[in-house]
């Protein structure tokens, strides 16, 4: 793409429909709000989120 001064740019491909479509968007067919890539990531946040509560409650307060 050239801008408006005729300078050569690029844009990222995923900001554009030059990329194929995600495998299972096609197959759900807007059946199902959510991707599997965004599944796993809040699956990782959960994960991380409860390792932090958890070690938050490993040290015991000790009253004098």
């Amino acid at each position: 793409m050239h801008d408006e001064n005729g300078q050569l740019f690029s844009l990222p491909a995923g900001w554009t429909d030059a990329t194929a479509a995600d495998p299972f968007v096609v197959i759900a067919a807007g059946r199902c709000p959510f991707t599997t890539d965004g599944l796993l990531a809040l699956a990782d946040l959960a994960g991380r989120l409860r390792a932090q509560r958890d070690g938050a409650g490993a040290v015991k307060r000790i009253m004098p």
